[in-house]
């Protein structure tokens, strides 16, 4: 039965015969007439049946007969291959528009903002591309490129799709995850909301600071810093003004003013290492830890008055004698208060007790084994240490702080701006998700998923 089935698949094989006598080309497993584009089973005697049939009336003279065959079969070539680039170019386009709604979504702009980038674009291309050979054709995509509102906001709804099919794959395939949740009950313009919103309109890279001053974009210690070095300035200025403040002639109350300065710039370095996306909260823990550590040399660095991390108050005392005492009791506190806050974070089992174990073991071993130990103990860490490698995974998956909740909410209020109350919560929902993801949506997946159909 084998030869049988070789003899019939060999006879069905499209001959290059055919196209030069009867003008047929191949097209997915079928015959196909370029005089009348009807397809035709791969078959010898099919093919001349059907051109005698419909054609050999029309082209009796061979000479004739051959030169229509060859016009035939060049001009569905032609065809072909235009129509295999107008498909390629379309979607070139179609997958340039998800790009273009992908941008529209991640700056928070409105769904109309792509009418204008087309604009933008086609009067920037007059000049761009003048030198080119192409220019007529890349105006041509550019217009071509769909852009509307309604595009803008179906392909920015697909995209959202498809990121949460990836976050749902992700947290199915995880072995652990942490959710990191807030919640904002702030609904009066209340400082704090001032200070956060004068932050976004600024494009900083921090959507809130633990320590704030409601004084422009400034920090309490940036406030300081500057009041502190124009000090005398501003007691001119207050006298020429007539203007009687008695703290910034007495002297206790200086010394105060400049330590405050100077532990606050302190206290500002540890709220920008605080800061930022993407933090385990092993991270914020040493940093803390860190603080502590310097806080103890900030206070005997008060005690023997050398002030070597207080520069305001080493330029005071260079030129008088002050009193540390109230400045010593002050750190005191500070340190004990830093100590406290993490207390049942420090003092937790979790960080030692799974590694009592392999220490107890490595103890027992001569030193000179002790690296081949190791190395083998690692090396079985996936049988022998499948917990220690859990508790490992679930603490750096923890998050540092709420720093990501904060950005959403600025990004809501942005999102969900006056200017915008048209917006669906589906429509609302999918912005806000591409503007704060870090998943890449499969822009070239949805494109080629997607019919082309050119701007209009």
């Amino acid at each position: 039965m084998t030869e049988p089935l070789a003899k019939k698949n060999k006879a069905r094989a499209f001959q290059p015969s055919w196209t030069e006598d009867y003008g047929f080309v191949y097209v997915k497993d079928r015959a196909v007439c370029t005089l009348c584009y009807d397809n035709v089973v791969c078959r010898t005697s099919s093919i001349k049946r059907h051109f005698e049939t419909k054609h050999d009336k029309t082209y009796k003279d061979p000479a004739e007969r051959a030169e229509a065959v060859k016009r035939a079969v060049a001009r569905y070539g032609k065809q072909s291959s235009s129509l295999k680039v107008f498909v390629n170019s379309q979607g070139h386009v179609t997958e340039a528009s998800y790009n273009l709604a992908s941008c529209i979504a991640k700056h928070g702009k409105p769904f109309t903002d792509g009418e204008y980038v087309k604009e933008a674009f086609l009067s920037c291309a007059e000049t761009l591309f003048d030198d080119l050979p192409n220019k007529d054709t890349i105006k041509t995509r550019i217009k071509d490129m769909p852009t509307s509102a309604r595009t803008v906001q179906r392909r920015i709804d697909e995209m959202a799709v498809d990121v949460r099919a990836q976050q749902t794959k992700g947290l199915t395939d995880a072995s652990v995850f942490s959710l990191a949740l807030d919640e904002s009950v702030d609904v009066n313009d209340i400082p704090r909301l001032a200070f956060r919103s004068l932050l976004e309109e600024m494009d900083s890279e921090y959507a809130d600071l633990p320590l704030h001053s409601a004084v422009r974009w400034l920090s309490c210690g940036k406030v300081l810093e500057r009041f502190v070095s124009c000090i005398d300035a501003i007691k001119v200025f207050l006298a020429e003004k007539g203007q009687q403040y008695p703290q910034l002639e007495d002297e206790k109350w200086i010394v105060k003013l400049f330590f405050l300065a100077d532990i606050t710039g302190h206290l500002y370095e540890l709220n920008l290492r605080l800061q930022g996306a993407g933090q385990t909260v092993m991270d914020m823990f040493e940093t803390w830890t860190a603080f502590v550590a310097k806080l103890a040399v900030f206070s005997g660095d008060i005690a023997s008055s050398t002030f070597r991390y207080f520069r305001h108050l080493r330029e005071w005392s260079s030129q008088r004698n002050i009193s540390t005492a109230e400045i010593a009791e002050y750190m005191r506190e500070l340190e004990t208060e830093f100590t406290n806050r993490f207390v049942d974070f420090k003092s937790s089992p979790l960080w030692v007790t799974k590694f009592a174990e392999l220490r107890k073991q490595l103890e027992s071993t001569p030193v000179q084994q002790h690296g081949a130990y190791i190395l083998a103990c690692w090396t079985s860490a996936p049988e022998k240490f499948g917990c220690l490698k859990s508790i490992a995974l679930a603490l750096l998956s923890v998050f540092g702080s709420t720093y990501l909740c904060e950005q959403v909410f600025s990004h809501m209020k942005s999102v969900l701006s006056p200017i915008r109350s048209r917006l669906t919560t589906d429509n609302s929902e999918s912005c806000l998700q591409l503007k704060v993801t870090n998943y890449k949506p499969q822009i070239r997946k949805l494109s080629k998923e997607k019919q082309g159909q050119g701007s209009h």
